[in-house]
């Protein structure tokens, strides 16, 4: 079962990402320097492009780590790559940009629900700020709780399925050939293995948003919560790195702490994509073989061997030519 292979995989993946990690974080750096280049030109001549570029290479920064994730695993599989870490960029554009659309295509369903079956209007939407969260929520519950409730768990899970079902397509990019061994095809295998990496992407998720809460509760019996809790009182508002650095080594532990389990659960969509991969990888290899080996047989029905052959008869039928 994927879900449950998944899980020690993904300790496989943790390390190997982690050795990757550095780089990554300055590569994804530089993109982003280099990106604004192009998009401030492409601004110039038309803003709704620029606008349209720049949202496509933002959402590629998010799915680039999730393709280093698998490609990682499925190198652990021994699946040598076609392609290079530069040419993760292109497909990963392209698919983060297809995620971010249907994203939004679901935020504006959401909304419109709100507006047609609520007094909202798109003026209150628009009058709210984006960054204060608290007040959105304030709004959207006082307004219909059970809609609110509605929507987010249903725009929610839509949002988690579109990405489950585009991870083998990311695996295929991430390594550059489809199971089949052929040049990665956009969106080939989209939905594979849909259900064991629908919970995956699940777990991965709201594990990630409860990362800081089960790391506080793992300080206690380690007996640095009350450390940090008493240097979090001394310092109150965290405004600059000296303030982090009060913290000293329990503070160290805890963010150590925080970077493992976060990398353990975005380790499990990255595992759960590379072996549904290689779930079709393997069935295009015994597909493959079985062709062979069919073709083999037909062969040797149409060409005999010598062994087949009886000597005897070939002499008198050589005699017979002679004395005729």
């Amino acid at each position: 079962m994927i879900f449950l292979r998944a899980i020690p995989f993904s300790f496989s993946i943790l390390w190997r990402y982690a050795i990757v990690l550095p780089v990554l974080i300055i590569a994804l750096f530089f993109f982003g320097i280099v990106a604004i280049i192009p998009v401030l030109i492409i601004m110039l001549a038309s803003p709704l492009a620029g606008i349209l570029v720049a949202a496509a290479c933002g959402a590629a920064a998010g799915v680039v780590p999730i393709m280093v994730g698998m490609r990682v695993g499925l190198q652990a599989k021994e699946v040598r790559p076609r392609n290079t870490y530069l040419g993760l960029m292109l497909p990963a554009i392209g698919y983060g940009f297809f995620e971010a659309f249907c994203a939004l295509i679901i935020l504006v369903g959401g909304v419109a629900a709100f507006v047609l079956t609520t007094p909202l209007t798109p003026a209150d939407f628009a009058a709210i700020d984006p960054d204060n969260t608290d007040a959105v929520i304030g709004l959207l519950f006082q307004s219909s709780p059970i809609l609110t409730f509605a929507v987010g768990l249903i725009g929610g899970g839509l949002i988690i399925a579109l990405h489950a079902a585009l991870l083998m397509p990311m695996a295929g990019a991430a390594v550059g050939a489809d199971p089949s061994g052929r040049q990665h095809t956009p969106f080939h295998g989209f939905g594979r293995g849909f259900f064991s990496l629908f919970f995956l992407v699940l777990i991965s998720q709201i594990g990630a948003l409860l990362v800081v809460p089960i790391v506080t509760l793992l300080s206690i019996p380690l007996g640095i919560a009350e450390r940090l809790t008493q240097n979090l009182e001394q310092v109150g508002n965290l405004d600059s790195f000296n303030d982090f650095a009060t913290f000293g080594t329990e503070g160290l532990i805890f963010a150590g702490l925080c970077v493992f389990f976060y990398l353990f659960f975005f380790s499990l969509q990255c595992a759960g994509g590379a072996l549904i991969y290689m779930r079709y990888k393997d069935a295009a290899l015994e597909e493959e073989n079985a062709y062979a080996k069919a073709v083999e047989a037909e062969l040797s029905d149409i060409q005999p061997t010598a062994e087949d052959l009886d000597v005897m008869a070939l002499v008198r039928q050589r005699m017979q030519n002679k004395d005729s």
